[in-house]
């Protein structure tokens, strides 16, 4: 079970819930309070879960029960609407505590993806001294030459399987501007996509950005890229300013992060 936002913050959301409750029962269930509060219980466990989920579909049944059959005018001048609201609302925090304990066993994915990318980040800050310790072997014998980016992607693709069993290579994303494209690497256990790019004479600073600025906003719309990984080799120094470049590029935000990586550094 992946949790579409923070641990913490899904603890927080439910509990905050669930401290209106006592409130609540002091209200009429047709009073804007309470139907307020049903907005944000339901908009809440959406938001934690995802709409799809079987957690969040049994809460919003419960949220809004439908009723068969019909009652009599005799029958129905007899029932005690007050009790029944209140016994709704006990249901409804004992459901919400179900959700929470679910949330407090939960693994924290954000914690996951986070030690992921700062995995992925170091791999890619010391590929250029895996990329020259290649070149020194037994004997003179053959080794690996990194001419173009292909070479640096079967390099990668290689170092990722070490850390990750699903490593997923040109992924398809959806088209944007007119036209669509392949991430380079999907990750789609943690919801990382990698770019990589490598520098030459035609490609520096400039192109190396216009086309990181492209492909961020192309992946905002992949369902599985919530965080962005871009690594610029960069052996012959083309960039002039890296630190520039990679924090002009970065971007934490709720919709997708993106990070740049550019190596070596001058």
């Amino acid at each position: 079970m992946i949790l579409q936002i923070s641990k913490q913050k899904a603890l927080e959301a439910i509990s905050g819930l669930r401290s209106q409750v006592l409130v609540l029962k002091t209200k009429e269930e047709g009073s804007l309070d309470y139907q307020s509060w049903k907005d944000e219980a339901d908009d809440t466990i959406k938001l934690i879960f995802g709409d799809t989920s079987s957690y969040y579909t049994n809460f919003h049944e419960e949220l809004n029960p439908s009723f068969c059959g019909s009652l009599s005018f005799a029958t129905h001048e007899h029932i005690d609407y007050k009790a029944i609201y209140l016994r709704r609302l006990d249901s409804l925090d004992s459901k919400l505590g179900s959700l929470q304990n679910v949330v407090d066993l939960s693994e924290d994915d954000n914690q996951s993806q986070r030690s992921s990318v700062q995995t992925i980040m170091c791999v890619f800050e010391r590929f250029h001294r895996f990329a020259r310790q290649l070149k020194v072997r037994h004997q003179t014998r053959p080794t690996i030459t990194i001419d173009d980016e292909y070479d640096v992607q079967d390099l990668v693709h290689a170092i990722l399987k070490l850390f990750f069993n699903d490593v997923r290579a040109e992924e398809c994303t959806p088209s944007y501007a007119g036209g669509s494209s392949r991430i380079d690497f999907l990750i789609k256990s943690e919801n990382i996509g990698i770019e990589i790019k490598k520098t030459r004479p035609n490609l520096r600073d400039k192109e190396i950005g216009e086309q990181l600025i492209i492909d961020k906003e192309r992946y905002k719309s992949h369902h599985n890229c919530r965080t962005l990984i871009c690594f610029v080799y960069d052996p012959d120094e083309q960039i002039v300013n890296p630190d520039g470049l990679a924090n002009d590029l970065t971007e934490e935000n709720e919709d997708m992060s993106v990070f740049v990586v550019i190596s070596p550094k001058i």
